[in-house]
């Protein structure tokens, strides 16, 4: 990683056009850049293997994403809960279930979204 940093600087600081034809470093940089590609991986050794090594975001000795699955799933009762309130109560069964899935419908989504947040895209 250090030295592979160190030549990627190099090949930027070194192009004489292009988006990096303005970028430059001072030999104090240099000497920053270094010592920080060397320290990178540092923390990684103190560090918990549940903590460095986990597949998905969340995951800590579980993963968290089963957490959120079931506060879904518990919405979405809730939404059904509401529902059925609503027709013992009298309101229009197409409107009340319009709103039921509506409301299913987001938390689905939500859900969803946070599923791919949480597998992320960052390689290692």
């Amino acid at each position: 990683m250090p030295i592979l940093t160190v030549m990627l600087t190099e090949a930027a600081d070194a192009a004489g056009e292009g988006p990096l034809a303005d970028f430059h470093l001072t030999e104090r940089d240099r000497y920053e850049l270094r010592i920080a590609a060397l320290l990178h991986d540092c923390g990684k050794i103190t560090s918990p293997v549940h903590v460095v090594d986990k597949v998905t975001k969340l995951q800590t000795l579980f993963d968290s994403i089963e957490l959120i699955e079931t506060r879904c799933e518990v919405l979405k009762r809730d939404a059904e809960i509401a529902f059925l309130r609503a027709i013992a109560a009298g309101a229009d069964a197409v409107e009340a279930r319009q709103i039921q899935a509506r409301d299913v419908a987001e938390i689905d989504s939500a859900r969803d979204f946070l599923r791919g947040a949480n597998r992320g895209g960052e390689s290692t």
